[in-house]
């Protein structure tokens, strides 16, 4: 059985709803009084989900970027559990699936040649492109992508900042639209509304003080119920 850390709980609370199956246990690690030395103790055992089910908030972003399309607006798809347990490579299967040409960027692509491997997408009719943020934080004008959608935001309100703006860039001749997509009344929500508290502080310590309420997610926030195994007792 796969196992994982205490200091994984972030983590796993984040990603479960996205990915729910194949995350294994999570144990921690506490000091036994009778044994006298350290002892490992189970967290939470994660039930699998079937991994053939498109759930809620996949079939949200298959439709947001579906409207985005017939409008004649590109997509640009933020993901960042990409490695060991690749949301946006799932994320390229199902849009593919739905008969979407899509592309994923990986690190596979060096920095300085990113901009040619866009270059070379659009040619080839590319329709979205789903990658890390970090990967196009810096130096990368998206302006041919009006559309951003944040699948994951992570909790780097820096990059958040510099990836939501990629798109809105000199020469962008539509309107650009950026939407985060959430699991209601999970940690991904609470995560949400985090990052809207540090972008305010951000920006009033830059002197830009925004009419925005404090509360977030905000209306361009798009929300779905969790996966069944993922609802508390209350709901």
């Amino acid at each position: 059985m796969h196992t994982e850390s205490s200091c994984q709980l972030p983590i796993f609370v984040l990603l479960y709803p996205d990915r729910p199956f194949r995350l294994g246990n999570l144990f921690g690690w506490e000091y036994g009084p009778e044994t006298q030395r350290r002892e490992r103790f189970l967290i939470v055992q994660t039930p699998d989900l079937s991994e053939k089910q498109v759930y809620a908030k996949e079939r949200r972003l298959v439709e947001e970027v579906k409207a985005e399309l017939a409008r004649g607006r590109r997509c640009q798809i933020y993901a960042v559990h990409t490695q060991k347990r690749d949301v946006a490579r799932r994320l390229e299967d199902i849009l593919t699936n739905e008969g979407i040409r899509v592309a994923l960027l990986t690190t596979d692509v060096p920095p300085e040649a990113r901009g040619g491997w866009y270059d070379r997408q659009l040619r080839g009719g590319v329709q979205a492109v789903i990658c890390h943020p970090k990967l196009v934080q810096t130096g990368l004008d998206l302006i041919d992508f009006p559309t951003i959608l944040f699948y994951e935001t992570g909790y780097s309100i820096y990059v958040l900042r510099q990836t939501s703006r990629r798109s809105w860039r000199i020469g962008q001749r539509f309107p650009v639209k950026v939407k985060y997509l959430h699991y209601a009344e999970t940690m991904q929500e609470s995560c949400l509304r985090l990052m809207g508290k540090k972008l305010l502080v951000s920006l009033a310590m830059e002197g830009k003080f925004s009419r925005l309420p404090v509360f977030w997610p905000s209306p361009s926030a798009c929300s779905t119920s969790c996966p069944e195994s993922t609802r508390s007792s209350t709901t």
